[in-house]
């Protein structure tokens, strides 16, 4: 299941989004993840939990073109091994996350905008 664009918006205090949120999807466990885009960070939410992890990026919004951080994360996307693919979209690029990673590996992009050499491009939907 996959959730997009503005489903819920939380008050900012904490770990809590004060954006929001543009992709979400839930995991064979039925734990969500969410793309929480204006905080440059992914967060995850086990099944009956009242609060989110921090799985990447930083729990303060610090945006950043590192391996470990985001620009504006835009979706999200976690396969059966539950490593975890991110669509990082002002840093132009899609980034791998392996399960229980610290940083992320660049998968797709350049960290460029939209050219002849670099067709990666992130369009709103």
């Amino acid at each position: 299941m996959v959730f997009n664009r503005n489903d819920c918006s939380w008050d900012g205090s904490s770990r809590e989004s004060n954006h929001p949120i543009v992709g979400s999807i839930l995991d064979s466990n039925n734990a969500l993840y969410i793309a929480d885009t204006g905080n440059h960070r992914i967060s995850k939410w086990t099944s009956g939990s009242m609060t989110g992890t921090v799985i990447a990026g930083q729990v303060y919004p610090q945006a950043g073109s590192n391996l470990s951080l985001f620009n504006q994360p835009y979706g999200i996307y976690i396969d059966s091994a539950r490593n975890m693919y991110v669509a990082d979209t002002n840093n132009h690029r899609v980034m791998l996350w392996n399960n229980s990673a610290t940083s992320g590996i660049v998968v797709a992009g350049n960290g460029k905008k939209k050219s002849q050499k670099n067709p990666l491009y992130a369009h709103n939907f």
